[in-house]
């Protein structure tokens, strides 16, 4: 299970990088055009609110539609509202095993 947590480490590191860079143009164009910088999340409160969350979700996106191709599964934002939370608690009361890779 090395190769998979190494895997998942890259593609974490990846995705923080192209938001991280993402963010900073933004920024930037902010300030040309006179206006306030956002604020950059660290990679902790990236992968914790951001990755973690939208990973969750395409796997519960795919896991509906392939349970049931003619199923509507939940938008996003209901989907962080009412089954994030039962996810994350879940999650708490399980300890963490081979193949978790800190989620």
């Amino acid at each position: 299970m090395v190769s998979t947590a190494i895997s998942a480490s890259e593609q974490e590191d990846a995705g923080y990088t192209e938001y991280l860079f993402d963010a900073q143009a933004q920024n930037k164009a902010l300030q040309q055009a006179g206006s306030p910088p956002r604020p950059i999340a660290t990679e902790d409160s990236w992968l914790k609110n951001v990755y973690l969350p939208r990973l969750d979700y395409a796997l519960y996106y795919s896991k509906c539609l392939t349970d049931n191709p003619t199923a509507t599964p939940l938008g996003f934002e209901v989907w962080m509202e009412t089954e994030y939370p039962k996810i994350l608690a879940q999650r708490a009361k399980k300890p963490e095993g081979p193949g978790h890779a800190g989620h």
